[in-house]
């Protein structure tokens, strides 16, 4: 046997059963089977070294000599090939070294795998341990607070909170939260849209800050206070539908299994918080149904308490026989007489409840926390920011006195039967008639604008109905403002009616009084129009700063123009550019400039009083007669 056999033979062999450990290695994943073929290729390798090492050092030492002489090596083994067993030698080492550098990418790989697969059992493990946490039935705030519980022991987090979502549209509350700082507890609700979590509810995405600055949020404990320097916020949920935001702030950066491993429980995180929410709504079902059950229950066994009786009277006296019978026949009868009177009772305790919610409605009680009309008490109010809303018919008086009482009451009903539905389908409260007027409540000031765009659109429709049955058309204006009122009843124990009282109640009657004064069928107040959430979709322009008889304090009033006539709106809208233009100019008091603007807004518009009204302020500040406008 030759020195190149036995060397291939020594090589090869060994090598053969490394590649078979390590291909086991790689298509099982397992862990110990790769420790033990990393330590097989090591071993592998030192092996080889020593046997070359010891066998045939001189051989390679003449086996480089001779390469040294020839201009290419590859030339020289080549020949070396075809020459001794030093040359076949050399092309086995050649081999063999090829195989080794294989081995070493092999190992990489093995290596890397071994790191994925320690990734995968970190996540599974994690995983497992988060569910039994939030196994068994357990109310939401005790799941919450597990929930958080677990996560700041698998991610190292230290500042965590849970919202789920209110029962207000499109608010999150907050449910549960670990190690939260004392100055930042009293945020108990959010608004979608609302910093951070209430984005991270909107864009159901996943949101990571680092870098948080010193006043961000503080971990404190009895030896001092630190910074978490970065944050995470996870939307839940469930399919394509959001169940609450989780917010965790840490003072290490997340890394990437953190955010794969949140990313893969947020569903298991969501569908428990549901289900929890089930257990709570089904429990209430089941307390009904257990009512219920005992009430009739005490039926039957009423019913059952009569049949015996009557029973045990058949077997005392036998010949009364028929006349139980006949006995039983008219109870009988009563009982489903009394079934039909109850069942009317019904009907008509349904009907005065229909009928109740036009004097007080369910949203109303649910503003004073009260379940039904029976817990409210002369003098329960609460405080609230929201939205007033008052409408009038212009020149009411006037056209009143043209008519009869019963003409009267008659347009009223007929023009309220038009209004009145859209205000409840804006989601609006209607608080009272005024005679003419309505005044209505909303919890935000969109509902409010978009409640008087659409009853002015009503009006049009309603106008063409009064011509048809000859009557002249009417103009409606509206007053809008935001702030906070005191909304509660008031009266005693022979009457009792809900009330709004407030400043903000006073500013809005007043604010609609101007559209008179300024003939624009919408005003808002400024704190409406700060409020709007997407005022780009309505057509606004700045009216006037005024001074409201009864405050001291300026009102900014400004104009929906989407609320006016549509040939008054195409002309507002033509004149728009210059009149913001001569409106900067003359809050700069440049009156000058400004009646440049005014007079071009006037050529074009000369029906827009507010045009007129700032037009005769310049000439008024120059101190000239207003002139006509130029003829276009």
């Amino acid at each position: 046997m030759t020195l190149l056999t036995k060397s291939l033979l020594a090589i090869l062999l060994p090598m053969l059963l490394v590649v078979f450990a390590v291909e086991r290695a790689t298509s099982t994943q397992s862990l110990s089977l790769a420790a033990i073929a990393l330590t097989m290729i090591v071993a592998y390798g030192l092996w080889v070294y020593l046997y070359f090492k010891h066998m045939v050092s001189n051989k390679i030492s003449k086996l480089l000599n001779l390469v040294s002489t020839q201009e290419d090596s590859q030339v020289a083994l080549a020949q070396a090939n075809n020459e001794d067993e030093i040359g076949q030698l050399s092309v086995a080492v050649h081999s063999t070294l090829q195989q080794l550098n294989a081995l070493s990418n092999l190992q990489d790989e093995v290596q890397k795998r071994t790191t994925k697969m320690e990734a995968v059992h970190w996540i599974q493990s994690s995983k497992s341990t988060l569910n039994e946490a939030i196994q068994g039935e357990q109310d939401l705030v005790e799941l919450a607070q597990n929930i958080l519980k677990q996560l700041s022991t698998i991610l190292n987090i230290q500042v965590g909170a849970l919202y789920g979502l209110a029962s207000e549209v499109q608010t999150l509350k907050l449910l549960a939260t670990y190690a939260y700082p004392k100055s930042k507890s009293k945020t108990q609700t959010l608004r979608f849209g609302e910093g951070l979590v209430g984005q991270a509810a909107i864009d159901q995405k996943l949101i990571v800050v680092s870098d948080l600055p010193d006043n961000y949020v503080q971990v404190s404990s009895s030896f001092g206070e630190a910074t978490p320097r970065n944050l995470v916020i996870l939307p839940i949920k469930i399919g394509d539908g959001l169940n609450g935001v989780l917010e965790l702030a840490a003072f290490e950066p997340f890394k990437e299994i953190h955010i794969d491993f949140l990313e893969q429980v947020q569903e298991t995180i969501g569908l428990s918080l549901y289900a929890a929410e089930s257990r709570v709504e089904m429990q209430v079902l089941l307390t009904q149904f257990e009512i219920q059950r005992e009430e009739i229950a005490e039926a039957n066994e009423l019913l059952e308490e009569q049949n015996q009786q009557l029973e045990h009277q058949g077997e005392v006296i036998q010949e009364q026989n028929q006349e139980l019978e006949k006995a039983k026949e008219v109870l009988e009868e009563r009982i489903e007489e009394r079934t039909r009177e109850l069942r009317l009772r019904s009907e008509e305790l349904e009907q005065f409840n229909d009928k109740l919610q036009q004097f007080v409605p369910d949203k109303f009680l649910k503003i004073l926390h009260k379940k039904n009309i029976i817990d409210v008490n002369p003098g329960d109010h609460v405080e609230k920011r929201m939205t007033v809303f008052f409408s009038d018919i212009r020149f009411f008086t006037s056209l009143s006195e043209s008519m009869t009482p019963s003409e009267n009451f008659r347009f009223i009903n007929s023009y309220l039967s038009f209004m009145a539905p859209i205000i409840k389908d804006k989601n609006g409260i209607i608080d009272k008639y005024i005679g003419d007027a309505i005044m209505a409540l909303f919890d935000n000031p969109d509902d409010a604008v978009r409640a008087a765009i659409a009853m002015s659109e009503m009006l049009l429709t309603y106008n063409q109905y009064r011509a048809k049955c000859g009557y002249v058309p009417i103009k409606l204006g509206f007053g809008i403002n935001t702030g906070d009122l005191m909304l509660g009843t008031v009266g005693g124990e022979i009457r009792m009616d809900s009330t709004v009282i407030g400043d903000t109640v006073n500013l809005t009657a007043r604010i609609e009084h101007l559209t008179k004064t300024y003939e624009t069928p919408i005003l808002i107040g400024s704190d409406t129009f700060i409020g709007l959430q997407n005022n780009i979709s309505y057509s606004l322009r700045y009216i006037d700063c005024v001074v409201v008889r009864g405050k001291s304090e300026n009102v900014m009033l400004y104009e929906v123009i989407d609320g006016d006539l549509p040939e008054r709106q195409k002309k507002k809208l033509q004149t728009l550019p210059m009149y913001e233009k001569g409106i900067n100019a003359y809050q700069t008091e440049a009156y000058i400039e400004a009646l440049r603007f005014f007079e071009k807004c006037y050529e074009i518009d000369p029906d827009d009083v507010v045009i007129q009204i700032y037009r005769q302020r310049c000439y008024g500040h120059l101190g000239e007669i207003p002139r006509p406008a130029l003829a276009s």
